[in-house]
């Protein structure tokens, strides 16, 4: 079963069409939505096969030998084990992204109950990428502040975001852009905006996506 798009074939996907027509902003934009998914899917799927080859291997590494496996696949599932009264929610497996980024986030906690003499370097290396703070700003902050309030996370204004917390303000642009028809102008700083001035209907392109 493939979960999601390989990373090779959604860059190729990219690449093909920004060659073809570099205009069509929408869909480019997509694209790298889609690239930034299939990076997210790959390694969260990679921690939690991993996490359960070592669980199956000898799960007296583990501090709390159910703690991690169990985490896992409540995330991935939707499903809480234990409280089978309780309604499931969306899983990896319905397909929700923000629970693949959090499927990734767990890490932390499964690199937490690994016992020390037993560390993966493989577990090890994944908490590190996802964490590792970048000085680099984000290059859509700018657009993004005209479609989403900066109230809504405060924390990307600053610096030194880390991988994982850009990972989620990618996310929660594309979802906005999923929900909301906008127009094409607000991303490309037209003046007819910035002013207020009202668009004629038949020149303002929205967005319609069906996932």
């Amino acid at each position: 079963m493939r979960l999601w798009t390989p990373i090779p074939n959604s860059f190729e996907a990219y690449r093909r069409r920004l060659i073809v027509e570099e205009s069509v902003y929408y869909e480019n934009i997509w694209r790298l939505f889609h690239i930034n998914e299939s990076l997210i899917v790959t390694l969260a799927s990679a921690v939690a096969t991993r996490v359960l080859d070592i669980w199956n291997t000898d799960h007296n590494k583990f501090e709390n030998e159910e703690s991690s496996i169990l985490h896992i696949q409540n995330i991935l599932t939707g499903l809480d084990r234990n409280d089978s009264t309780k309604e499931p929610k969306n899983g990896c497996f319905s397909g929700s992204m923000n629970e693949w980024i959090n499927l990734l986030n767990a890490t932390k906690n499964v690199l937490i109950n690994i016992k020390k003499s037993e560390s993966n370097p493989f577990i090890n290396e994944i908490n590190q990428y996802i964490n590792e703070e970048i000085t680099e700003p984000l290059s859509f902050l700018e657009d993004r502040g005209k479609i989403i309030s900066s109230h809504s996370n405060p924390t990307l204004t600053g610096n030194k975001l880390t991988r994982l917390q850009r990972i989620r303000a990618i996310n929660e642009l594309r979802n906005k852009l999923a929900h909301v028809p906008i127009s094409w102008r607000i991303l490309l700083n037209e003046p007819d905006i910035e002013n207020n001035q009202e668009i004629e209907s038949e020149e303002t392109q929205t967005l319609t996506l069906e996932m």
